[in-house]
């Protein structure tokens, strides 16, 4: 496997980084083994490094909404692999996949690797939100739904 992911960080194995680094003498390489550097953090077998996320223009937004309505918001947009974009803490755990509902259809809809993603995904289903008012609403759901559950 060329690479393994962990929430927010992508586990290179060490051969693939050392050739990325091949400019580096090996001096370099052995100091490196035993100290973290800016970005990465080193471990015996693999190296973590950040990648940058790249977000859906109405992210931000979203996930303002979602905190101003008592939501605990974990940002995994740069998990990638089509892992969903917000792990939310409300009455429960919710996966939510975020969308730029000002983009067309097409330009909205899932990518292969997240549709792969929610298929094999066996836990509640990922929601997909498309605007701050979407994510209210879903609150709101939220809300009913553990109404009803403490109502039984």
């Amino acid at each position: 496997m060329g690479h393994r992911v962990f929430l927010g960080d992508v586990c290179i194995r060490r051969q693939a980084f050392d050739a990325m680094s091949e400019w580096e003498s090996r001096s370099d390489r052995s100091r490196r083994d035993s100290r973290s550097h800016t970005g990465s953090a080193v471990c015996s077998e693999f190296v973590f490094m950040r990648r940058r996320a790249r977000i859906d223009g109405n992210h931000v937004a979203i996930v303002q909404t979602l905190r101003d309505l008592g939501v605990s918001v974990f940002s995994t947009a740069g998990v990638g692999d089509g892992f969903p974009d917000l792990v939310c803490g409300y009455h429960g755990t919710h996966l939510l996949e975020l969308k730029d509902g000002s983009l067309s259809p097409s330009r909205r809809r899932l990518t292969d690797d997240e549709r792969e993603w929610h298929e094999a995904w066996l836990g509640e289903p990922v929601e997909i939100v498309e605007s701050p008012a979407q994510a209210a609403e879903l609150v709101e759901y939220w809300d009913r739904l553990e109404v009803s559950k403490t109502a039984t």
